[in-house]
């Protein structure tokens, strides 16, 4: 089922970004889960621990802004392209299970829809590069803590994972009505149910660490 109503935060290439009242559940749950991976942790190499008090919170909450934040440029990416293909995308909305780009008409041929579907992992591949060079930088430095360190790595960490997790077929940006779609061999022959919105929805990856795994898998580096 498709989200209704919600509330407008911005306007992006003529595209209006809403978010749902549900979106707000899934980002307490990824702030929480963000805080406590980062409460008490060290990093190799690096003096201390994470301060305790409020700093977790602040900065788990931060990283939850910044992630989705990330995740909306993801979006923004494959809404982009589509219109420079000609495709005018309404609106795109941020829910619960994940993001709702409205189209004002399904895409025509595949290689407008493999353009459409590699600028998103494109641009979230990018962004990891980024905030890696930027942990590089902040790490370089043997003196300093983890306060930094550790958000830095959290979002180099799931911005691969997103970036991979959508080159898997099955989670590519995908076309779809109000309804399953009956597709053949390409996504670009999917048909909707007559009188329904062609949309493309994005469902969020479920991309956050465990602690173990995580400060296993990072001291490698």
């Amino acid at each position: 089922m498709l989200p209704g109503g919600g509330f407008k935060i911005a306007k992006v290439f003529g595209i209006e970004i809403d978010i749902n009242p549900t979106w707000l559940i899934i980002f307490a749950l990824v702030g929480v889960s963000l805080s406590e991976t980062m409460r008490g942790a060290g990093w190799p190499g690096h003096p201390g621990r994470f301060p305790a008090g409020v700093w977790p919170w602040v900065f788990g909450f931060g990283t939850a802004i910044v992630f989705f934040a990330c995740l909306l440029a993801h979006e923004l990416s494959h809404s982009y392209v589509a219109k420079r293909k000609g495709i005018n995308i309404r609106r795109i909305t941020l829910f619960l299970f994940g993001g709702v780009a409205e189209m004002s008409e399904d895409v025509s041929d595949a290689t407008s829809e493999l353009e459409m579907a590699a600028a998103g992992p494109a641009m979230t591949f990018f962004l990891a590069g980024v905030f890696y060079l930027l942990f590089r930088v902040v790490s370089a430095n043997p003196n300093r803590g983890p306060l930094w360190i550790i958000p830095l790595w959290l979002l180099v960490y799931i911005n691969l994972f997103i970036g991979v997790f959508n080159l898997l077929p099955a989670f590519r940006w995908t076309a779809a009505g109000s309804s399953a779609p009956s597709c053949g061999k390409s996504r670009a022959t999917c048909r909707r149910p007559p009188g329904s919105r062609p949309t493309a929805v994005k469902s969020w990856a479920c991309c956050l660490p465990q602690e173990d795994s995580f400060w296993s898998s990072s001291t490698r580096f």
